[in-house]
Parts: structure tokens; C-alpha cells; sequence
């Protein structure tokens, strides 16, 4: 007779004896290391176009498990900050509280890039202007916070590593009075500064203030993975990491999409996504990575501007009656002077501005934020022709965009100068895939205009929570990409 411990000993010894008949990939298939890496301005056709030789190598099975989604969409306005706040909420621009990379609140704010107010909201008054480049900013519960509301002791440990400063303070969000990322890291700008102790001194962009090439992004994401994080009082490997590697949009905006510069810095963020394959492989944790390679947005060459600001004033509308604020080149977004004044003569009002932006060359459409009686009522409006695009109090009363090859200028004819820009839908076209070692990933190019293959940047965020057995933050609306993975394999 098996006396109990002798009981206990023998099952011990017996699924010791199972797992080691388990292939190593299956039996650390589980626990998934997940990245996120967005080749910013990455137009989905240069892969196709064999301009990423490395990418195309993972996503044919050399190497790696690879599903790619040449159907996938960038959130609208395709823009940088709309599109990473998108992937880290699962929340559309209407709710996520960053519409645009340039938008309006109406009260008087702290600062340029802050969304909070230092006094009454008045909509009888003009707006201030913000870049929406603050933690003050989102709306929506971040990936970060919903791992550290969810995870309890032993939740998945997060970094975010940014080429742009901008999304460091975007993303320098607390859960409960802390930071709610385990590691941020930003070059240091002005805005941000090594008092802010999450940013370093690296060699940037004069112009832009990015990181100057995806090199000294990648760096960094290759020293965390090395030397780990400090997380209560341990040093951890990052579980979950989300880059930036801004290289491509630099290139893009300073040339357009024509010139040798855009090729060569895809090609550039191409080798760098080779370093951190190799290294994950000498390292032997390729087995266990989900790498999800996307970009927030493509990039359109545009010869020919359009200022909308000349358009209204030329036709009649006083200077004082709105404000025009430029996205990107692609898109605008024209606010009243009085949102407060009566209904009728805010519908006249803005009739005459769309009639006389659409009557311009160059101009793609014009919608209403809110239901127009002069003018077809709910017709025009965002929600009943574009019912995901970004709308709300943020957005505004109108929302302009241009056609291929122009770009807006506002607020004065010499602004916006540069031959690339986006944010309008013909730079929508994103790149998105799953990549990675890890045996639960699929291979296979997801086409068609089935659901399951059009895929938008906000539903990165559910995916991401779906691998380490969470919910979606709060407020999302995005989907797992279960058409990525192994039949049950995203299931909570």
C-alpha cells in the first residue's frame, strides 16, 4: 500500500517526467514576452515592395511565426499621437481624449501641451490651442494602468521606450499616485528633462527633437532586455515593452515618400527589428516572444497647399468668428470663435465655412462635429459619415481633409512647408503583423475584407492584455486579433 506522502512524491515525480517530454517552445508557450514595436510612418506597400527584406524574411516563416493584416487601418486622423494612444487604450479618437496631434479645449489651460484647465470652460470664447502631449490628456484607461489595476503581486512588468519625447509625456500616466509604467524612457527636450527622470540626454533631430535615428531607440530596448528594470526593489526583465522608432516619419515629412531618404529609413528600422530578433535568439527567448511589428500611420507626398484660413476670410467669413488648426498637413480642424451663440446663427455660420472649403481645390470633405439644421441636419456630420473617426468637444466644428498630394497650411500661407504629411484616409494605410518565436502564433496573410482581417491600430490593446489573461482597459472598443494566433490561444 502507497502511503499519501509516497502518493505525493510519485505525482510529483510523474509530471516532472511530462514536462520534460513537452518541447521546450510548447512548455514555455504560456508565458509569452510581448513586444510592441511602431515603425512610425511605415506605409504597408514598402513591405510588399520587398523594401524590408528582414520583416518579409519573419513574416514567410524564416525563423519565426508571422500572420500579417495588409487590410489593417490606422485609427482617423492618422496621426502619430491619435494612433499610439489608440493602440495603448483600445479606445477610438472620440473617446481616447487625444483626436488629433493639434487640438482645442475651451478653457484657458497650463501650458501649450496640457489638457488641464487653470480655469472656467467658456465656449463663448476662442480656444486654446494644445498638442495633447501630456499625461493630463488621455481619457481612456492606458494598457499600463489596466495591468496594474488587474495584475495584483505578480503582474507582467511594462516599459515604454520612445524616439519621440512627445509620447513619453503622453504616456507618463500614474496608477494610484505612481507612475503606471514600470520603465519610461524619451530623448530629453525642452518639455522634458532629466529632472523628469525618465529621459535621457541622446543625440536628437535639430528640428524635431526625436531620437536622431532608430539605432539609439533600439539601444535602449535591447539594454533594458539586457540589464532588466527596477521593480520594487528587483531587477525584472521587461514582460511588456512599447517602442516608438521614429526614423521613417522624419524622413517622410522632410522628403515625401518619393525621394531615396523614406526607403532608406525603412530600411534602417528594418535592421533594427533584426537586432532584436537576434538578440531575443542569442538570449533564448525567442521562443517565448510575440512581437507585434505596426505603424500608426503611412505618409503622403504633397507638391500643392491649401489654407483654409485665406479661404474663409477671402470669402467673406470674419478672421474673429473661428480658428483653423492644422494635423499634420492632411487634415484640419476649424473651431468657432462662439460655440455659445444661438443655434441658427452657428448652423448659417459654419454652412457658408463648409460650402466654401469644399469649393476649394484640394479639399477632400468637410463635416460637422454636431447636427446642422441649415445643412441637411445629421447628413454631414462625423458620426453619420465617418462614425470612428475622432469627434467630441475636442474635435472641431468642422473637420477638413485633403485630397492625395495636398496639404493645409494653417494658420498662415508659409506654414506647414514640408513635401510629406498625413492624418487624411489615403494615409491610413498602415502595417501591422505578429511576428515571433513563440509557437502560438500563426502563419499566414490574413486578406480580404472579411472581419477578422480588417484589423485597426485599437485593437492592439486588447491583444496585448488577451496574451497575459486580462481584460481591455477601460473604454476599449478594440477586438484581440485572435486571426494571429492558435485557436484558443487569446481566450480568457
Amino acid at each position: 500500500m502507497v502511503s499519501r506522502s509516497q502518493g505525493r512524491w510519485w505525482l510529483v515525480g510523474a509530471l516532472a517526467c511530462l514536462a520534460a517530454l513537452v518541447p521546450a517552445g510548447e512548455a514555455n508557450a504560456k508565458k509569452p514576452i510581448v513586444y510592441v514595436v511602431v515603425i512610425d510612418a511605415l506605409d504597408g506597400d514598402s513591405v510588399e515592395a520587398g523594401k524590408t527584406p528582414f520583416i518579409s524574411s519573419l513574416l514567410a516563416g524564416e525563423g519565426s511565426n508571422g500572420a500579417y493584416f495588409p487590410q489593417s487601418r490606422s485609427v482617423i486622423p492618422a496621426e502619430t499621437n491619435p494612433n499610439h494612444t489608440a493602440m495603448m487604450t483600445g479606445a477610438l479618437p472620440s473617446k481616447s481624449g487625444i483626436p488629433a496631434n493639434t487640438f482645442a479645449i475651451y478653457a484657458p489651460l497650463a501650458d501649450e501641451n496640457s489638457c488641464a484647465a487653470t480655469g472656467p470652460f467658456d465656449t463663448s470664447i476662442l480656444p486654446s490651442e494644445t498638442s495633447g502631449e501630456s499625461p493630463t490628456c488621455p481619457q481612456a484607461e492606458t494598457v499600463f494602468e489596466a495591468i496594474r489595476r488587474q495584475g495584483g503581486k505578480r503582474r507582467p512588468t511594462t516599459s515604454v521606450i520612445m524616439g519621440k519625447p512627445k509620447l513619453g509625456r503622453i504616456f507618463d500616466v500614474t496608477y494610484r499616485g505612481n507612475r503606471a509604467a514600470d520603465h519610461i524612457w524619451a530623448p530629453c527636450t525642452s518639455e522634458t528633462t532629466e529632472d523628469d527622470g525618465y529621459c535621457e540626454s541622446v543625440p536628437t533631430n535639430p528640428i524635431t527633437g526625436y531620437a536622431a535615428n532608430d539605432q539609439i531607440v533600439m539601444d535602449e530596448v535591447l539594454e533594458t532586455a539586457e540589464e532588466g528594470i527596477e521593480v520594487r526593489g528587483r531587477t525584472r526583465r521587461p514582460d511588456f515593452t512599447f517602442v516608438n522608432l521614429p526614423q521613417v516619419d522624419s524622413a517622410g515629412h522632410a522628403f515625401g515618400t518619393v525621394l531615396p531618404a523614406y526607403d532608406v529609413a525603412t530600411l534602417q528600422a528594418d535592421i533594427e527589428i533584426e537586432r532584436l530578433v537576434t538578440a531575443l535568439k542569442e538570449r533564448g527567448e525567442w521562443d517565448r516572444t510575440t512581437l507585434m511589428i505596426v505603424s500608426d500611420h503611412s505618409m503622403d507626398t504633397v507638391p500643392q497647399k491649401v489654407n483654409l484660413t485665406s479661404v474663409m476670410t477671402e470669402g467673406g467669413v470674419p478672421e474673429d468668428d473661428f480658428v483653423a488648426l492644422n494635423n499634420e498637413g492632411s487634415v484640419d480642424f476649424l473651431y468657432l470663435a462662439d460655440r455659445a451663440a444661438p443655434r441658427a446663427e452657428r448652423d448659417e455660420l459654419l454652412a457658408t465655412m463648409r460650402d466654401l472649403a469644399l469649393a476649394e481645390p484640394g479639399v477632400a470633405e468637410v463635416m460637422y462635429r454636431k447636427p446642422n439644421k441649415a445643412d441637411g441636419g445629421r447628413a454631414h456630420t462625423i458620426r453619420t459619415t465617418h462614425p470612428a473617426w475622432a469627434r467630441g468637444k475636442r474635435v472641431g466644428d468642422l473637420f477638413a481633409t485633403a485630397e492625395p498630394g495636398f496639404g493645409f497650411t494653417e494658420p498662415g500661407l508659409t506654414n506647414n512647408p514640408v513635401p510629406g504629411n498625413h492624418g487624411a484616409p489615403q494615409t491610413a494605410d498602415n502595417f501591422m503583423s505578429v511576428v515571433g518565436g513563440w509557437p502560438k502564433i500563426k502563419t499566414a496573410t490574413v486578406g480580404g475584407d472579411s472581419k477578422r482581417a480588417r484589423i485597426r491600430n485599437n485593437d492592439v490593446a486588447a491583444t496585448v492584455m488577451r496574451l497575459f489573461g486580462l481584460k481591455a482597459p477601460k473604454k476599449s472598443t478594440g477586438r484581440p486579433i485572435k486571426a494571429a494566433f492558435k485557436r484558443g490561444t487569446l481566450r480568457r
